[in-house]
């Protein structure tokens, strides 16, 4: 399983666990799962908030029903929200990949959402292939602190 479809059985079973009755269908575009880089952009999260931008899904009405973050040091933590109108936050559940999936994930996210103009799209959208060692040295080379 590469870290992509890892990612997204970590946000389905997180999901499943913890807003039971929630279906596909009560998520925009049956539950996809959207890269939100276009705040600040990955680089600056994975380098000021040691985390990757957030992966959501969202409820129909466009509020957030799961927030998720891949952490520099392989904590996945996942947010949910309940179906309530004021969608009341609910807890949160964390995973663990190692941290060179989290680095080869974010930096295939960078290259193919940031790098290619593509912001708040589907994760479900993207062909996952693993990052070359070029572009990783690229990445982290972008994420050292200017001197």
């Amino acid at each position: 399983m590469n870290p992509k479809e890892r990612i997204i059985k970590i946000i389905d079973d997180a999901l499943s666990e913890n807003l039971v009755g929630v279906r596909p269908e009560d998520l925009e575009e049956n539950g996809k799962t959207y890269y939100m880089n276009d705040q600040n952009g990955t680089i600056f999260d994975w380098t000021m908030n040691d985390h990757a931008s957030a992966l959501m899904r969202f409820y129909n009405d466009g509020i957030g029903a799961i927030k998720t973050l891949i952490h520099s040091n392989g904590n996945v933590i996942s947010y949910f929200y309940d179906t309530t109108p004021d969608h009341r936050y609910m807890g949160e559940k964390v995973d663990k990949i190692s941290k060179k999936d989290a680095l080869v994930l974010t930096c295939f996210l960078y290259f193919n959402a940031d790098e290619k103009g593509r912001y708040g799209k589907s994760l479900d959208d993207s062909e996952y292939t693993n990052p070359s060692d070029e572009e990783l040295a690229e990445f982290a080379k972008l994420c050292q602190p200017e001197k």
